[in-house]
């Protein structure tokens, strides 16, 4: 893909494509240890990003 792809369809590509050659993949999301009202545990972007890959892949 090329640079210019957005993050997340070049993410729900990546992650498809292991899902079809059945390779795992772990991932690892960075968690805040001052929550607040406004400082969340997770960053809300990445957290959206996440459950766009996760429907993607398991269609849930």
């Amino acid at each position: 893909m090329s640079r210019g792809t957005p993050p997340v369809t070049r993410d729900l590509s990546y992650f498809q494509q292991m899902a079809a050659a059945k390779i795992p993949v772990t991932i690892n999301m960075a968690i805040n240890a001052t929550v607040t009202v406004e400082h969340l545990i997770f960053n809300p972007q990445c957290a959206a990003i996440m459950d766009k890959v996760r429907k993607a892949i398991r269609g849930k």
